[in-house]
């Protein structure tokens, strides 16, 4: 049995009890990743972690990944404290405006990044670009490596999917129908 060597006495069983009463009047905190805390902050995922290692942004490190809990970083962007603005003044920090935004139009005809194509039909960028490679998806390879995806043909593929993608979702889904 382990005994401590000091109990705690006085103030520090007082401040441990209050922050006990702090968490259970507080309820259980939504916790986010970095590249949620930089959608949020409208930042690059790096500025989030280096904010983070300066303690500038309270967030915890599991010698893997940071977290924050949402609740912080959604009053850091109301408060706007200086340093945030600094950055906000820098426009490469900000995501807010960047390429991943910006539409194409070609022909008449609106092509979307990948990224934003990998949310409208829930496929992996990697799975996308694949199938970008092998002609099954319409696309524009332009600024650079980035491709960007016919929206048109998006829409098409979420109202009647081919095999190729039922079979890409099903194997996404581990096996269970879409």
């Amino acid at each position: 049995m382990d005994i401590p060597e000091e109990p705690m006495t006085g103030k520090l069983m007082i401040e441990n009890m209050q922050e006990s009463r702090e968490e259970v009047i507080e309820g259980p905190r939504e916790m986010i990743d970095a590249t949620q805390a930089a959608a949020l902050l409208n930042v690059s995922y790096m500025t989030v972690t280096n904010l983070a290692k300066k303690g500038l942004i309270k967030g915890e490190h599991n010698g893997f990944a940071w977290s924050f809990v949402k609740s912080d970083i959604e009053n850091i962007t109301k408060e706007e404290p200086e340093f945030l603005r600094k950055i906000w003044k820098h426009s490469k920090s900000i995501t807010r405006g960047n390429k991943y935004d910006e539409d194409i139009v070609k022909d008449h005809k609106v092509f979307i990044h990948i990224r934003k194509a990998e949310k409208i039909i829930n496929l992996s960028r990697t799975t996308l670009t694949v199938y970008a490679k092998k002609g099954l998806i319409r696309n524009l390879k332009e600024r650079g490596k980035d491709f960007y995806i016919s929206m048109e043909h998006m829409e098409e593929l979420k109202a009647s999917p081919p095999d190729w993608l039922k079979k890409s979702w099903r194997y996404f889904n581990n096996g269970k129908e879409t």
